[in-house]
């Protein structure tokens, strides 16, 4: 029998560890390809100040002073590590900064922008030596900078908002546009303008069936979407008469799940509510994330494609 498999991962934002498994586990897991949806980049920038002669930063609320190179080197490692970026910099340039929000946005966005063209150079490396495809897509909370760099690659594909064959008998379908959020993120839209985007992206389908839906936002009211219910200073809601969790996903997800009845469907955007769960034949993943760690969480997804591609195992990977 013939099998495709394909490892699916997301929310890695910005993670340099997490990356650097994400580089192994095609080879390691021995897949065909390799698909990271949403959610690349880091949530910020720290600054580390030059201070007579060594450096001085804040990271995790704990104020750390470096004498060496090494003790440099260590914190620019952490702070990479856990999905920030580093800036080395001077206490002036810092008050420029925050006196200038325009300035800021750009510095921040050069650095997205180096750390993605790094990724992606990485990738097609690996793609060169180990035969394997990589798809990567932004998410919700990737700002637009980081089209351009997906897009220039010859090598890896951003499926984005379009019609990707993985196999001959399997196509993608991508989106990583979300319902809206406490947040108000780059890509989000109301439900009804979310529906439309998905209407309109099945539309390019000859077959619907043959199809996988990654879609960055999981559908609303299963196992996929469980999040923390958040006060109004984001905090998690505790006490007597409030639940401290929440269905917070999408219903236009759900909706075009139940009408189209994909081969499979696989979301993230939820962090803590890995898992899989079923709307009417199709099962649907959410690979969960623990990026801040350093650990890569992934499904590997199994299809028999001897005649018409058709769904057999998925795995639950992690490390």
């Amino acid at each position: 029998m013939a099998f495709w498999k394909g490892y699916f991962t997301g929310d890695v934002h910005g993670s340099q560890q997490t990356f650097k498994k994400l580089l192994k586990a095609g080879k390691f897991y021995g897949v065909d390809a390799v698909i990271v949806a949403g959610d690349l980049v880091g949530k910020g920038m720290i600054p580390i100040l030059k201070e007579g002669s060594g450096y001085v930063c804040e990271f995790g609320g704990e104020p750390s002073r470096m004498e060496t190179q090494d003790d440099l080197q260590k914190m620019i490692e952490l702070i990479d590590d856990s999905g920030f970026y580093h800036y080395v910099t001077s206490r002036e340039e810092v008050s420029a900064l925050h006196a200038d929000k325009e300035r800021s946005d750009e510095l921040v966005n050069r650095l997205i922008v180096e750390r993605m063209q790094a990724w992606v150079e990485q990738m097609e490396a690996s793609s060169k030596k180990d035969g394997i495809a990589y798809y990567i897509s932004p998410g919700n909370d990737d700002p637009f900078c980081v089209d351009p760099v997906l897009d220039s690659s010859q090598v890896v594909v951003n499926p984005e908002e379009k019609l990707v064959a993985v196999h001959e008998k399997i196509d993608m379908l991508t989106c990583g546009w979300t319902n809206p959020t406490p947040w108000d993120t780059e890509r989000e839209l109301p439900e009804d303008q979310l529906l439309e985007k998905l209407e309109g992206l099945v539309r390019l389908a000859p077959d619907v069936k043959k199809c996988i839906f990654s879609f960055h936002a999981p559908p609303f009211r299963t196992k996929l979407d469980v999040a923390p219910t958040l006060d109004k200073d984001f905090r998690m809601q505790s006490g007597l008469g409030g639940s401290p969790f929440q269905n917070v996903g999408s219903t236009a997800v759900r909706t075009i799940i139940e009408k189209y009845q994909p081969l499979v469907a696989v979301h993230g955007h939820i962090h803590e509510s890995a898992g899989k769960d079923k709307i009417g034949k199709t099962f649907c993943f959410n690979p969960g994330s623990e990026y801040a760690q350093g650990v890569l969480r992934g499904i590997i997804l199994i299809f028999n494609t001897d005649k018409q591609a058709k769904y057999v195992n998925y795995l639950s990977v992690s490390g």
